[in-house]
């Protein structure tokens, strides 16, 4: 297994969409994206000003705040935010008001997240501006999410 510092920026993927482990903190809280086979095939570098993640959690609700892209830099770092997140939460929503962009690796994490959701709850998309709700509309993800302007 091999360790790579993420306090640069760096996220370990094993493709373009998925961050194979969430990080793990070494004796000095340095943060590290682990592969699980001993290798990677690609590693994306992350400009953690692309996408800003603001959380509100109360009891079995959470709210994220998505601000900046969605894309297939930022995505990975929405999905390892979600993976451990969603344990006892049935009312997920996602406020995408800040959200400029979206690509398809950001609606598949949003497709994870209301796959996970039905099973245990709710999702809601709310507050998308018009050029998310485009994208929503062109690939036929209206009908799947619950969206509220």
């Amino acid at each position: 297994m091999r360790n790579f510092p993420a306090s640069r920026g760096w996220i370990i993927c094993e493709n373009y969409f998925s961050v194979l482990e969430l990080p793990k903190q070494s004796q000095n809280n340095e943060k590290f994206y682990t592969t699980n086979n001993g290798g990677y095939s690609s590693i994306a570098n992350t400009d953690v000003s692309l996408l800003k993640i603001g959380k509100d959690s109360s009891d079995s609700s959470l709210t994220l705040k998505l601000e900046g892209r969605l894309d297939s830099t930022t995505a990975p770092v929405l999905e390892a935010e979600l993976k451990g997140g969603l344990n006892d939460i049935t009312d997920l929503v996602f406020d995408l008001s800040a959200l400029e962009f979206i690509s398809s690796a950001g609606l598949r994490v949003l497709l994870l997240a209301q796959k996970a959701m039905k099973k245990q709850g709710t999702m809601i998309i709310r507050h998308p501006i018009q050029d998310v709700i485009n994208v929503f509309e062109i690939t036929g993800f209206k009908r799947i999410f619950n969206i509220e302007k």
